[in-house]
Formats: structure tokens, C-alpha cells, sequence
């Protein structure tokens, strides 16, 4: 990877689609995101969904919309510790350990607020909608304050 690169690191439930809700993904929570991303090409998707315990990497890229399918670069591992906190946060930096990637700029996105340290770069979404339209300017924002 560049230097000029940037991860984002993507939750699926709460995030592409309502934790409740029944379909799978929402168009119009990929569109934010996708939407949000139009200006940053170089930005790479990491999957740290917990879908990537059961579904193939092909399989988790075939849900989402093509333009963010083709980012999708990875998964990030499973640490099973269940009292280990933020442990998204750890997955995130072995992946980036694993990766070589250590000094890459990164952002989130999850649900889960738990799930981070407060000092992570995160987009919080409300479970309850995922991602929507005011979601966008944060996520800008938080890429913008990382890359600089």
C-alpha cells in the first residue's frame, strides 16, 4: 500500500442495514456510504463484520453495492476473548500488524460504541437506521481530520 493510502474498517449490522431490520442491506445506507467515499479513491475497505466468521471474503463483497465491493481489500482476524475490551479496536490492529500496514491512517464504522476506545476514529451509527444521510458529512469530517 501507498502512504497515501487509508483503511476503512466496516461493521455490516447497524451499519449497512437496522439491526432489526429484515432485509440484509439497505441500498440507501450504501449509498451514503458510497456516496461519502466518491472523493477519496484511495480509500481501501476492511471487513471487521462478524459475517466474516461464517461468509467467504467473495461472499461478504457479493452483498455490497459493486463500487464498494471492488474497495474491499480484507478481512480483519477474529480475536476470540470475551473479556477483552474494545476488541474491534485489537482486531483492527492486528490486521494492520499482519498487513505491515501499522503507520496507515484508518476510520471505522460500527454500531457498537463498546466495541472502540474512545480515542479511535469511528463513525457511530444508530443501530436502529445504519447509516443515513447526516452519517455522510461525519464520516467526511472524521476522514478529513485523520488524513491530516
Amino acid at each position: 500500500m501507498l502512504m497515501t493510502d487509508m483503511l476503512l474498517f466496516l461493521d455490516f449490522d447497524g451499519v449497512l442495514h437496522p439491526v432489526s431490520g429484515s432485509k440484509p442491506f439497505q441500498p440507501a445506507c450504501m449509498e451514503v456510504l458510497s456516496s461519502a467515499l466518491t472523493e477519496y479513491p484511495e480509500i481501501r475497505v476492511v471487513i471487521t463484520s462478524s459475517w466474516r466468521e461464517e461468509k467467504t471474503l467473495t461472499e461478504l463483497q457479493n452483498y455490497l453495492a459493486p463500487v464498494l465491493s471492488l474497495r474491499v481489500v480484507g478481512v480483519t482476524p477474529v480475536i476470540d476473548e470475551p473479556f477483552l475490551h474494545h476488541v474491534r479496536y485489537h482486531e483492527v490492529q492486528a490486521y494492520l500488524k499482519n498487513t505491515m500496514q501499522e503507520t496507515t491512517p484508518w476510520v471505522a464504522i460500527d454500531d457498537e460504541p463498546g466495541t472502540y476506545p474512545n480515542y479511535a476514529p469511528i463513525l457511530l451509527t444508530d443501530r436502529r437506521h445504519g447509516l443515513v444521510e447526516r452519517d455522510k458529512e461525519k464520516l467526511i469530517k472524521l476522514i478529513e481530520v485523520v488524513r491530516n
